[in-house]
């Protein structure tokens, strides 16, 4: 009898410590998976830092500024930019249009930096004004139309737009300049200005602040894309706008 007993109670025993250490292990087991479900979600919910909005700068003349009822290529390409989902400011001390436009045509982001009639030295030297109000990521520099129609030497032209490069990259040392080879016009040929343009682009050029060439001259026809001597119409806005598109799209993130 009293065998028995202790055999009895020792196998009660032995059910005991088995459940006990199988119930200790299933509740290890659940804990070990909730913790990896909880550090799943978590890493699930995380969200990627925001994409930052990139400060695009227009820069230069009257085919910058636009006006006489042209928006300029900077309407077109706004809604490239928009359509395509980029997270882009355009930014400038002007707003306005030479001789004004329709408003239907003012659905866009209207900032600028682009002077009718100015010439690259005068734009040269108010730059590093215009810049203690804002700091541009990437710049859209169109300019030397003016210089080269009045007679001003390639050599000048070149200096001033090295210069300008200088002073965007005190302002902002990893500032990108897409620099435009200017569009012809219908009584002059701009090839040899051009010419100049993309080499000055070649020698400025660095690893921390690209300077791009942009051809605007190949395949723009002024008498079919300019409604006057020197300025686009709609098909030469596009044009153009699409040519800074393409060359904006490596230095952009969706």
């Amino acid at each position: 009898m009293i065998s028995r007993f202790f055999q009895n109670k020792s196998l009660a025993f032995f059910f005991f410590i088995t459940y006990f250490l199988v119930s200790c292990g299933s509740n290890n087991s659940n804990q070990s998976v909730e913790s990896t479900d909880q550090a799943e979600n978590s890493e699930n919910t995380q969200q990627e830092p925001p994409i930052a909005t990139i400060k695009i700068l227009p820069l230069g003349d009257s085919i910058t500024q636009g006006g006489s009822g042209y928006a300029s290529y900077r309407r077109d390409l706004w809604f490239l930019l928009k359509d395509s989902a980029y997270k882009v400011d355009f930014i400038g001390s002007q707003d306005d249009f030479h001789e004004g436009i329709a408003d239907n045509l003012k659905d866009f982001d209207l900032d600028h930096e682009g002077h009718w009639g100015w010439e690259t030295g005068q734009i040269e030297a108010k730059l590093s004004g215009w810049l203690d109000d804002y700091q541009p990521n990437i710049v859209l520099l169109h300019a030397g139309t003016n210089d080269f129609d009045r007679g001003q030497s390639n050599d000048t032209t070149i200096l001033e737009l090295s210069s300008i490069i200088d002073t965007l990259r005190k302002n902002n040392p990893s500032v990108v300049i897409l620099l435009a080879k200017i569009i012809p016009m219908k009584n002059k040929d701009t090839r040899s200005i051009n010419e100049r343009i993309d080499f000055l682009a070649k020698r400025k050029n660095t690893k921390i602040s690209p300077v791009v060439i942009v051809d605007q001259y190949k395949g723009y026809e002024p008498l079919n894309d300019n409604h006057d001597t020197y300025h686009p119409n709609v098909i030469g806005e596009g044009k153009i706008a699409k040519k800074w598109f393409d060359s904006l799209v490596p230095f952009l993130e969706k």
